[in-house]
């Protein structure tokens, strides 16, 4: 997926899921689509905030299945009024990694660092406490 008129992907993290297991990754994605204390990713998507920098950050977060492996994939769309609309960002698991990526057209994703702090400071760090979770789940 694209966004018209974007130069590709602004938001990029990735964590290896060593000893975890990838349906309990997937399922904590599913149950966790965004940072902080959000609703589960559901087929006809749920309205969560994705707080950013502790401002409101309305999202509306789907589960749905990838074309083309027919895996699951987490989907978190950009509400209208959201601070970084238009964008999404999409989780997926798969060959022991777990992957967060997106992209989109707001202002602050544009600035040279805000992007970077944003993927360590929200996606990194959730990443790496799931697959923590799960591989105590082992």
């Amino acid at each position: 997926m694209q966004i018209p008129g974007s130069s590709g992907s602004l938001l990029g993290a990735n964590q290896q899921i060593d000893d975890a297991s990838e349906e309990c990754v997937m399922r904590k994605l599913i149950e966790n689509p965004t940072p902080g204390d959000p609703a589960p990713a559901t087929r006809s998507g749920t309205r969560n905030n994705a707080k950013v920098f502790g401002l409101n950050n309305m999202v509306t977060s789907y589960v749905t299945n990838d074309l083309g492996t027919k895996q699951q994939v987490v989907v978190n769309v950009a509400d209208p009024n959201s601070l970084l609309f238009p964008g999404y960002v999409a989780r997926t698991v798969k060959n022991g990694t777990v992957r967060t990526y997106g992209e989109g057209l707001a202002l602050e994703q544009s600035l040279p660092v805000g992007p970077r702090v944003g993927n360590w400071w929200y996606w990194q760090r959730q990443m790496e406490q799931i697959v923590e979770e799960c591989s105590c789940e082992n």
